[in-house]
């Protein structure tokens, strides 16, 4: 988009000379009418504690506002109030504030509100509505994660969490090839359906895959609203205790198979035992990704003998 179309010149006459005043516009439009779709700002409002009365802007607008300044143009939370002056003031919802009441310190005061608040409960709303809005299909759903490296250090290193449910940044597995740098883990589930991302997780440092998938389950349930569903994640998946949990569950999962698996040793000497003397025959199971719709579905091929 050319730079004279992203920009809103607005002029105001004073006496006889006329003030003409830029402010970007850019992406804003869209991300504004997404956020209004998905009512983030009223999410905050309810489940914030702060009393909106006693500060000059409600927290629930600057955390609003800085998820709209992730997606158009990400800055420090210090440069917040110099990227809000430039751009529109209407698309930011600030008609009723001004943009130097987005100080770094509020900000932050704004964030720690978050942290104390129910964000479980609260992604678990925003996935519930966005997907009832857009009608994302949640018939399969896919898990991954990486780790987050980090680098610095604490001023004060004795100084407590605020919360035994801090996430704790330590070394651990590096999967960005940084085992110098403490880190910590990121997952994220998306629908096949389009892609879209319906819950995330973050985990200490030094957690592994292999221990995180039956609470991750159990929240995509809570979101889906049954175990009707396939839970495709990589082999970190397949251990005895997630599987069966799945299983028991009523669910169903699709993992890749790790090569120190029983099952694979036994499927490996069998194939090279007597592969020359079975009959393997091609199969082609196919389930419909949408009810009621025939030209809507999924295909899985394999083979087996006979």
């Amino acid at each position: 988009m050319p730079e004279a179309a992203q920009r809103i010149a607005s002029s105001r006459k004073s006496g006889s000379r006329s003030k003409i005043r830029l402010q970007k516009v850019g992406s804003l439009p869209i991300i504004k009418r997404f956020m209004e779709l998905l009512k983030v700002e009223k999410l905050f409002e309810r489940h914030l504690e702060a009393k909106h009365g006693h500060i000059t802007m409600p927290y629930a607008k600057c955390l609003a506002i800085k998820i709209v300044n992730i997606l158009d143009d990400p800055t420090a939370c210090y440069e917040l109030i110099n990227w809000a002056a430039e751009q529109h003031a209407g698309l930011l919802g600030l008609d009723d504030y001004q943009p130097s009441a987005l100080t770094d310190d509020r900000m932050g005061r704004a964030l720690d509100c978050l942290f104390k608040a129910d964000r479980a409960t609260m992604l678990t709303e925003l996935s519930l509505h966005m997907c009832k809005l857009f009608r994302v299909q949640l018939n399969q759903v896919h898990d991954d994660s990486t780790s987050i490296s980090l680098y610095g250090d604490y001023e004060n290193k004795k100084k407590k969490m605020p919360s035994e449910d801090a996430v704790k940044i330590t070394y651990g597995h590096s999967k960005d090839h940084n085992p110098h740098l403490k880190q910590f883990l990121f997952g994220l589930t998306v629908s096949r359906d389009g892609a879209v991302p319906i819950h995330y997780r973050i985990e200490n440092g030094n957690m592994t895959d292999d221990k995180t998938h039956i609470s991750t389950y159990d929240s995509i349930c809570q979101i889906v609203g049954n175990t009707k569903f396939i839970y495709v994640a990589d082999s970190k998946l397949c251990t005895s205790s997630q599987m069966s949990h799945i299983h028991n569950c009523g669910g169903q999962f699709i993992t890749v198979m790790p090569k120190n698996r029983a099952e694979y040793k036994h499927f490996r000497s069998t194939i090279e035992r007597q592969g020359c003397r079975k009959t393997w025959t091609a199969f082609t199971f196919k389930r419909y990704s949408i009810p009621h719709a025939k030209n809507e579905h999924d295909l899985y091929e394999g083979y087996e003998h006979q």
